[in-house]
């Protein structure tokens, strides 16, 4: 049996693939790298109130271990 798909979710993880490729594989400067993470927080914050925590510990996170890695 498979889950329902949550459109929530999707688009949260199509959002955030898309700002891991800019930070990745892109010369997109490091400013409007954090606009757009904090565009991404506040639509988290909007749409899944509950669980603003969970934006930081898994999206926090990888964002900025990637911009360690790709950006130094």
């Amino acid at each position: 049996m498979t889950r329902p798909r949550d459109p929530i979710a999707e688009e949260l993880q199509r959002r955030a693939d898309r700002i891991c490729a800019l930070i990745v594989g892109s010369d997109y400067p490091d400013v409007d790298i954090e606009i757009e993470i904090r565009g991404l927080r506040r639509w988290c914050a909007e749409r899944l109130p509950d669980r603003a925590g969970l934006f930081e510990l898994v999206y926090g996170g990888r964002f900025d271990r990637l911009r360690q890695q790709f950006r130094s």
